[in-house]
């Protein structure tokens, strides 16, 4: 019996602006996103996603590593490309799995300039567990950062559903045992997917 819905955000509950944050950066940069990547990656973005460096350290060593000067207003690569738009009806469908009395929770990899963003927008009120990449020091589609999930909420992976919109994400919650689904481009078909999963 399904007790709990865990959503990830981006590409779930929001969608991705396209390109992301490097999308932004090549933009602001006049480059492109295949000449950004291998700097964005060395310069160790796996870390400053998992907390153990700061916005600080990692573009830092983004500069070093693209020989690139960065512009001073940084700030607008996290604002413009971050999933800071909810789609109003998955808003409303998670309302409706709370009023039904699920457990709904948050597995979200995040960087902290944008979870700061999330907090001060209110998107991440209401999600019992919250469980953000930079402040447990985990990332998808790391075991661990999943199976802090089932922690929290202190659930079976069997009375779980996972969601998210790649599927290398969700491979480690079918492992422990969740029912997972690919979320889709449309947020209605998502929704339709998670209500034939319960039974709707």
């Amino acid at each position: 019996m399904i007790k709990a819905v865990i959503f990830d955000w981006g590409g779930v509950i929001a969608p991705d602006p396209k390109g992301g944050w490097p999308g932004v950066l090549a933009d602001m940069l006049d480059t492109t996103v295949q000449d950004l990547l291998p700097h964005w990656h060395m310069a160790g973005y796996r870390d400053f996603s998992r907390g153990i460096i700061n916005e600080v350290e990692f573009l830092r060593s983004f500069e070093v590593s693209s020989g690139r000067v960065l512009p001073d207003n940084m700030s607008r690569v996290w604002m413009d490309g971050s999933a800071l738009s909810p789609w109003p009806e998955m808003l409303v469908f998670i309302q409706k799995l709370k009023d039904k009395q699920y457990k709904v929770g948050l597995l979200s990899n995040t960087i902290k300039p944008m979870s700061t963003i999330a907090f001060q927008k209110g998107f991440y009120e209401g999600f019992e567990p919250l469980i953000l990449s930079d402040a447990v020091g985990y990332a998808k589609p790391e075991l661990s950062i999943y199976r802090h999930a089932l922690d929290g909420l202190q659930l079976l992976a069997e009375e779980c559903i996972y969601i998210d919109d790649l599927t290398k994400n969700l491979e480690p919650a079918k492992e422990l045992g969740m029912l997972t689904i690919l979320a889709s481009a449309d947020p209605k078909q998502t929704i339709a997917s998670i209500e034939r999963a319960m039974g709707w």
